[in-house]
Protein backbone atom coordinates (compact mmCIF):
# COMPACT_ATOMS: atom_id res chain seq x y z
CA UNK A 1 0.00 0.00 0.00
CA UNK A 2 0.98 3.66 -0.85
CA UNK A 3 -0.37 6.82 0.17
CA UNK A 4 -1.19 7.46 -3.39
CA UNK A 5 -2.88 4.12 -3.65
CA UNK A 6 -4.64 3.48 0.01
CA UNK A 7 -6.10 0.04 1.03
CA UNK A 8 -9.39 1.39 2.35
CA UNK A 9 -10.71 5.34 2.86
CA UNK A 10 -12.24 6.37 6.25
CA UNK A 11 -14.60 9.53 6.00
CA UNK A 12 -15.26 10.57 9.92
CA UNK A 13 -18.75 12.91 10.54
CA UNK A 14 -19.67 13.92 13.31
CA UNK A 15 -23.40 13.54 12.74
CA UNK A 16 -25.74 10.72 10.81
CA UNK A 17 -26.57 13.54 8.42
CA UNK A 18 -23.52 15.06 7.42
CA UNK A 19 -22.19 12.44 4.89
CA UNK A 20 -25.32 13.62 2.47
CA UNK A 21 -25.29 17.23 3.62
CA UNK A 22 -21.52 17.91 3.29
CA UNK A 23 -19.62 15.15 1.39
CA UNK A 24 -22.01 13.42 -1.12
CA UNK A 25 -19.27 14.36 -3.53
CA UNK A 26 -16.41 13.18 -1.92
CA UNK A 27 -18.50 9.99 -1.59
CA UNK A 28 -19.01 9.39 -5.11
CA UNK A 29 -15.48 10.30 -6.12
CA UNK A 30 -14.47 7.60 -3.91
CA UNK A 31 -17.06 5.26 -5.11
CA UNK A 32 -16.08 6.25 -8.98
CA UNK A 33 -12.45 4.94 -8.45
CA UNK A 34 -13.55 1.60 -6.13
CA UNK A 35 -15.52 0.96 -9.53
CA UNK A 36 -12.74 1.35 -11.44
CA UNK A 37 -10.12 -0.53 -9.68
CA UNK A 38 -12.45 -2.96 -9.18
CA UNK A 39 -12.57 -3.36 -13.14
CA UNK A 40 -9.05 -3.18 -13.46
CA UNK A 41 -8.77 -5.81 -10.61
CA UNK A 42 -11.22 -8.41 -12.63
CA UNK A 43 -9.21 -7.72 -15.54
CA UNK A 44 -5.96 -8.51 -13.95
CA UNK A 45 -7.69 -11.72 -12.01
CA UNK A 46 -8.85 -12.71 -15.81
CA UNK A 47 -5.25 -12.48 -16.97
CA UNK A 48 -3.59 -14.00 -14.21
CA UNK A 49 -2.02 -10.52 -13.22
CA UNK A 50 -1.25 -10.91 -9.40
CA UNK A 51 0.48 -7.84 -9.52
CA UNK A 52 -2.48 -5.76 -9.31
CA UNK A 53 -3.29 -3.63 -6.18
CA UNK A 54 -6.56 -4.49 -4.09
CA UNK A 55 -9.24 -2.68 -4.82
CA UNK A 56 -9.81 0.26 -1.77
CA UNK A 57 -12.70 -0.15 0.66
CA UNK A 58 -14.73 2.92 1.71
CA UNK A 59 -15.98 3.72 4.94
CA UNK A 60 -18.37 5.70 6.93
CA UNK A 61 -18.20 6.88 10.57
CA UNK A 62 -20.16 8.98 12.51
CA UNK A 63 -18.73 9.94 15.90
CA UNK A 64 -22.59 10.15 17.54
CA UNK A 65 -25.87 9.06 16.41
CA UNK A 66 -27.53 12.48 16.28
CA UNK A 67 -29.38 11.58 18.76
CA UNK A 68 -30.07 15.50 20.49
CA UNK A 69 -33.43 15.36 19.51
CA UNK A 70 -34.18 11.89 20.63
CA UNK A 71 -34.35 10.57 17.30
CA UNK A 72 -30.81 8.80 17.40
CA UNK A 73 -31.89 5.31 16.45
CA UNK A 74 -33.72 7.11 13.61
CA UNK A 75 -30.33 8.68 12.16
CA UNK A 76 -28.70 5.70 12.17
CA UNK A 77 -31.23 4.17 9.99
CA UNK A 78 -31.24 7.10 8.20
CA UNK A 79 -27.72 7.15 7.34
CA UNK A 80 -27.50 3.18 6.39
CA UNK A 81 -30.21 3.93 4.16
CA UNK A 82 -28.14 7.19 2.34
CA UNK A 83 -25.01 4.95 1.90
CA UNK A 84 -26.85 2.14 0.16
CA UNK A 85 -28.79 5.14 -2.21
CA UNK A 86 -25.21 6.06 -3.04
CA UNK A 87 -24.12 2.63 -3.84
CA UNK A 88 -22.24 2.58 -0.69
CA UNK A 89 -23.42 -0.62 0.53
CA UNK A 90 -25.56 -3.14 -0.51
CA UNK A 91 -25.56 -5.27 -4.04
CA UNK A 92 -27.01 -2.61 -5.72
CA UNK A 93 -23.77 -1.33 -7.50
CA UNK A 94 -23.61 -0.83 -11.45
CA UNK A 95 -21.63 -3.58 -11.83
CA UNK A 96 -24.00 -6.14 -9.90
CA UNK A 97 -21.89 -7.00 -7.33
CA UNK A 98 -21.66 -6.73 -3.60
CA UNK A 99 -20.34 -3.31 -1.69
CA UNK A 100 -19.77 -5.80 1.31
CA UNK A 101 -15.87 -4.51 1.50
CA UNK A 102 -17.32 -1.07 2.61
CA UNK A 103 -19.64 -0.27 6.09
CA UNK A 104 -21.18 2.50 7.78
CA UNK A 105 -20.54 2.49 11.61
CA UNK A 106 -22.41 5.08 14.37
CA UNK A 107 -21.29 5.45 17.67
CA UNK A 108 -23.28 6.43 20.80
CA UNK A 109 -20.89 7.15 23.24
CA UNK A 110 -21.47 9.16 26.71
CA UNK A 111 -18.59 10.93 25.76
CA UNK A 112 -19.51 11.83 22.29
CA UNK A 113 -23.42 12.74 22.80
CA UNK A 114 -24.56 15.23 20.11
CA UNK A 115 -26.33 18.69 21.00
CA UNK A 116 -25.87 22.19 20.74
CA UNK A 117 -23.92 22.96 23.74
CA UNK A 118 -21.97 19.61 23.47
CA UNK A 119 -17.68 20.24 23.45
CA UNK A 120 -16.11 16.96 22.82
CA UNK A 121 -12.55 16.18 24.45
CA UNK A 122 -10.32 15.85 21.21
CA UNK A 123 -8.56 12.64 22.90
CA UNK A 124 -11.87 10.90 23.23
CA UNK A 125 -12.84 11.57 19.56
CA UNK A 126 -8.72 10.80 18.34
CA UNK A 127 -9.23 7.63 20.30
CA UNK A 128 -12.72 6.39 19.09
CA UNK A 129 -10.84 7.48 15.14
CA UNK A 130 -7.92 5.18 15.79
CA UNK A 131 -9.58 2.22 17.37
CA UNK A 132 -12.17 2.11 14.50
CA UNK A 133 -9.39 2.66 12.06
CA UNK A 134 -7.48 0.00 14.38
CA UNK A 135 -10.50 -2.50 13.68
CA UNK A 136 -10.90 -2.19 10.47
CA UNK A 137 -7.58 -2.66 9.24
CA UNK A 138 -7.46 -5.74 11.53
CA UNK A 139 -10.72 -7.03 9.37
CA UNK A 140 -9.16 -6.27 6.31
CA UNK A 141 -6.04 -8.26 6.81
CA UNK A 142 -8.01 -10.67 7.95
CA UNK A 143 -10.41 -10.75 4.64
CA UNK A 144 -7.42 -10.50 2.64
CA UNK A 145 -5.30 -13.21 4.03
CA UNK A 146 -7.98 -15.84 3.85
CA UNK A 147 -8.98 -15.16 0.44
CA UNK A 148 -5.59 -14.98 -0.85
CA UNK A 149 -3.95 -17.63 0.74
CA UNK A 150 -2.32 -18.98 -1.99
CA UNK A 151 -1.52 -15.39 -3.23
CA UNK A 152 2.40 -15.50 -1.88
CA UNK A 153 5.29 -16.77 -3.58
CA UNK A 154 4.16 -20.25 -2.54
CA UNK A 155 3.29 -22.50 -5.75
CA UNK A 156 -0.62 -23.40 -4.59
CA UNK A 157 -0.44 -26.89 -5.94
CA UNK A 158 2.69 -27.68 -4.15
CA UNK A 159 3.32 -25.83 -2.04
CA UNK A 160 6.99 -25.18 -3.44
CA UNK A 161 8.76 -22.25 -3.30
Amino acid sequence: MSLNDPDLYLLVVAHPDDESMFFGPSLNAFLQYQRKKQLEHDDATETGDRSHNKVPSIHILSLSNGDYDGLGQTRQIEIVSAARSLGLIGTNNEFGGSNDMNTVETLDRQELKDGPTAVWDTTVVADAILDHIGDLVFKQRRTHSASHASDGDDDATTGDK
